[in-house]
């Protein structure tokens, strides 16, 4: 498969990817949410649609042709897609590489390639998929701004709000309780115990994302969850308490549509991630917190046990792997007897 994607043409800050299928009622809504970000720094939107079947190629074109300086865009195509890469007309620093792909790319490592001559110039990285959008100018600006002063942080996320299908603003006490238990620092234990970053909200350095495919293509864990659990177990996070985006509840939505699905490869991004930090493999935590980190790991994995997702054999070969886990699950099983959980 042969992919010939434009070469950079200038020294980007930020990677946006956008990867859409099918939303062609949402991807406008995606689109604005990049060019209204205010920022000191050209910043790059490759939005990528995965051969969409409603008309969403058609959409992307006709914004292209509405909001972007097209007596600038450079077009060109290969065996897998059709490329402009424009500058938007009225934001300077935001420039758009819309990619029209004749074959679905979904969760194939092809797609890798696209991004690879961007991902080699930019310092950070960030995602919003193309039924989600971002609602504040600053939300890149300030996320950059918080990574760039501190080098020991190496992702920032953000609070968000919740609309459905139509746009409506709607309350779901899910999403809510995520942004309760959001918090700064190192937050690798409690993304063990459950996962409260959204993909949109995220921003991140470009080196700890090169580590992350490195094991992607060892475990094949094609789920955001597992992109969190690796930053946070590479280095500590910031999260900012401000609603910045919008998060769609769409039945069509992976999430929605495919819960088994997801929830399996939730699941084995627990695991895999679990397995990797005692391997030694994330950053080397002080004695009391690798103690904490173990025994919700320990915790979990129970929890995984008596649902049947993980064996008794697989449970006793991670836990018995170290004296310090062992340790660990005797702790949770005194502290289960004592709540009269077993």
């Amino acid at each position: 498969m042969d992919i010939n994607v434009p070469i950079p043409d200038k020294n980007y800050k930020v990677l946006i990817k956008c990867c859409t299928y099918n939303q062609s009622k949402y991807i406008c809504d995606a689109l604005n949410g990049f060019a209204i970000q205010e920022t000191n720094f050209p910043f790059v939107c490759i939005v990528i649609d995965d051969a969409s079947k409603d008309g969403n190629q058609e959409v992307i074109r006709q914004y292209a042709n509405e909001n972007c300086d097209m007596s600038k865009a450079e077009i060109s195509e290969d065996d897998v897609s059709k490329y402009i890469r424009v500058p938007h007309k009225t934001n300077g620093n935001c420039f758009f590489l819309f990619c029209f792909l004749n074959v679905n790319l979904f969760g194939k490592p092809e797609k890798q390639e696209i991004y690879k001559p961007y991902r080699a110039i930019c310092e950070y990285e960030a995602i919003c998929e193309g039924d989600d959008y971002w609602t504040d100018s600053q939300k890149i600006q300030k996320q950059v701004d918080v990574m760039t002063s501190d080098q020991s942080v190496g992702f920032v996320y953000t609070g968000f709000s919740t609309v459905d299908e139509n746009g409506e603003p709607r309350m779901y006490p899910w999403c809510e309780e995520r942004m309760e238990r959001s918090c700064s620092g190192d937050i690798f234990e409690k993304l063990i115990d459950h996962n409260m970053v959204l993909t949109l909200t995220i921003c991140f350095r470009k080196t700890l994302y090169d580590k992350y495919l490195e094991f992607l293509k060892k475990y094949s864990v094609s789920i955001d969850y597992f992109l969190f659990l690796v930053l946070a177990g590479l280095s500590k996070g910031i999260y900012i308490d401000e609603k910045m985006g919008c998060y769609r509840i769409n039945s069509n939505g992976l999430v929605q549509s495919s819960r088994e699905r997801v929830n399996a490869l939730c699941n084995k991004a627990l695991i895999v991630s679990s397995k990797i930090y005692l391997n030694g493999e994330f950053f080397e935590r002080s004695f009391k917190e690798d103690l904490k980190i173990r025994k919700a790991i320990v915790t979990k994995f129970l929890r995984l046990v008596k649902s049947n997702v993980m064996t008794k054999s697989e449970f006793f070969k991670i836990v018995s792997s170290s004296f310090k886990m062992i340790c660990m699950l005797c702790v949770v099983f005194v502290e289960m007897l004592k709540k009269k959980l077993l």
